[in-house]
């Protein structure tokens, strides 16, 4: 189980739109155009980093073992970017069927109406069948450690090895398990995608998402499979992501060019600090059942 020493430590809200030079204002103003620029890492705009949220996000990172991370405004808006952030138009990906019904349905329809369509699987399918699901323009796998609300149990080590052979990321919904019960990536998971709303909230007090990368997927080996990653991106400045930013070039990039931005509130990502001693908690209450 997860030591939750490591994260207890109280995060201060920072709830500002935009944030302040702290100097004078030739080297301030040089400063915020390194901060646009991605040359420099800090504050500027808070749709685009919160030092509150990078903290709360830092926190699930280490749970997960990842190694970057970002929260969203909900579970939903995690695994749309997750996705998103590597497909396009006249893409597709392959899921395990057993998944909760508004993932279900943001996969079997409303990605489908941006142009990337799923194939859905049974997740006791055959190794045959599975690979028989991919195409050529598949860009992901996608499951629930445990399904919401079937309760399937995901085979890690099945689809991870069909999406490796494949060349694509296994993506994992983590929601139902969380770290403190299991950690996808020690099972050949790539990303991990949560809906904190549930129990790493554990007090129904906030609705909020986040991803975390392993940074354990070679982008770069598969770089025409993954251009956005891997070429230029013309939309910021002409930047290769996996080549400025190494192992967290997955998240930096979808932290910066979700143009809608589904953000968290910074207020709402302090309760998810106690969530080793909320899932302690219902360890004790299943028990007792």
């Amino acid at each position: 189980m997860y030591s939750p020493v490591t994260i207890r430590e109280t995060v201060n809200h920072v709830c500002s739109r935009s944030y302040k030079a702290q100097h004078s204002v030739t080297p301030a103003v040089i400063r915020w155009e390194d901060f646009f620029d991605l040359e420099e890492s800090g504050y500027f705009y808070t749709r685009l980093q919160n030092p509150t949220n990078d903290a709360v996000a830092a926190k699930i990172c280490d749970m997960e073992g990842g190694v970057a991370a970002m929260l969203t405004s909900s579970g939903q808006a995690a695994n749309f970017y997750a996705i998103m952030n590597i497909a396009e138009e006249g893409d597709h990906i392959v899921c395990a069927s057993a998944l909760y019904g508004g993932t279900y349905n943001l996969f079997a329809h409303t990605i489908r109406k941006m142009g990337v369509k799923a194939t859905f699987v049974d997740p006791d399918c055959t190794e045959e069948e599975l690979n028989a699901a991919f195409q050529e323009n598949t860009k992901a796998v996608f499951g629930e450690t445990i399904a919401n609300p079937a309760l399937t149990v995901f085979d890690f080590e099945k689809f991870a090895k069909a999406a490796h052979a494949h060349h694509v990321p296994l993506i994992v919904d983590n929601t139902f398990a969380t770290p403190i019960n299991c950690r996808p990536f020690e099972w050949g998971a790539d990303i991990v995608t949560h809906s904190t709303t549930k129990y790493m909230d554990g007090h129904a007090a906030c609705v909020g998402g986040a991803i975390v990368d392993s940074g354990n997927f070679d982008w770069a080996a598969y770089g025409d499979k993954f251009a956005g990653l891997t070429t230029p991106d013309e939309t910021y400045h002409g930047i290769v992501y996996t080549e400025k930013f190494g192992k967290a070039a997955y998240i930096t990039k979808s932290n910066i060019t979700a143009d809608e931005r589904s953000w968290i509130d910074p207020v709402s990502t302090e309760c998810i600090s106690s969530e080793p001693w909320t899932r302690e908690s219902s360890f004790e209450n299943a028990k007792t059942l």
